[in-house]
């Protein structure tokens, strides 16, 4: 019984903003063709970035873009992050060109940045394992992952990313 008590103050001691993982460094293109340094170049420190590893991972995507108010309160502290496995990156011009159809502002495409990574070593950086869902990651200039929400849109998620972002 002790232990169980032990065990509950200790998890509850450990702040939400605890780190979680390391984001990878790597290089990629936004849809504007424009080359970005991930994470140094994330849009605000910590920033939001959110992963999507699937082609209709848009819809749980846009959960979070309305649920949080992205465009609008946050906005310029976040990205979209697709990840896409590393044999497509020879289809990237038709990937990135499909994309770009569907969005047509520049700062839209400014946001959404194509990573050619294996998605199961992408995941493992903060503890998952699986991709077949989005994740919601709060992320610092540094690489350090603060919190990671995975899923469509809840408010009790929202309410975890604000306090990560807060930190």
């Amino acid at each position: 019984m002790a232990r169980v008590w032990i065990l509950m103050l200790v998890m509850l001691a450990t702040p939400l903003w605890a780190q979680v993982g390391q984001f990878p460094s790597v290089v990629a293109d936004d849809l504007n063709g424009r080359a970005v340094q991930l994470p140094e170049d994330l849009p605000s420190d910590p920033a939001i970035v959110i992963a999507a590893f699937k082609r209709n991972d848009q819809r749980a995507v846009d959960t979070w873009v309305t649920g949080m108010d992205l465009k609008g309160a946050l906005d310029g502290q976040w990205i979209e992050l697709p990840v896409i496995a590393p044999g497509f990156r020879i289809m990237k011009p038709i990937i990135d060109n499909g994309m770009r159809s569907g969005i047509t502002q520049s700062e839209d495409r400014a946001r959404a940045i194509t990573l050619f990574r294996n998605r199961d070593t992408f995941v493992a950086r903060f503890g998952e394992t699986r991709f077949d869902r989005i994740y919601v990651l709060v992320v610092r200039r540094s690489g350090e992952i603060l919190h990671a929400e995975p899923g469509a849109y809840t408010a009790q998620g929202a309410a975890r990313i604000r306090a990560a972002m807060a930190r």
